[in-house]
């Protein structure tokens, strides 16, 4: 999913591929405030990263409803940022 949405925003546009992974997200399941955060998130672990977050976001809406899907996801970018920080200072894998 990740080389198929990369495929097709570089494909289409010369846009940031952050921004564009970003500004999709909020849309499927944040809003305006949430932009600047995700964004940040977005910057540290890597738009691939974010990228299978957001699908893995996007699976979980389709088969579940999610009273928060932006809290939800947001949660999840902590996790990752948590993890990769520690793995980036050579801490627990």
């Amino acid at each position: 999913m990740v080389e198929e949405w990369r495929e097709r925003v570089f494909g289409e546009t010369m846009d940031d591929p952050v921004k564009v992974a970003v500004e999709e997200a909020v849309k499927d399941f944040g809003a305006g405030e949430d932009f600047a955060i995700w964004a940040w998130y977005a910057n540290r672990i890597g738009v691939n990263s974010f990228l299978e977050l957001y699908f893995e976001q996007k699976s979980v809406m389709e088969e579940s409803t999610l009273r928060n899907p932006a809290a939800a996801f947001h949660k999840r970018l902590k996790r990752f940022y948590a993890a990769y920080n520690q793995t980036e200072e050579g801490g627990a894998r």
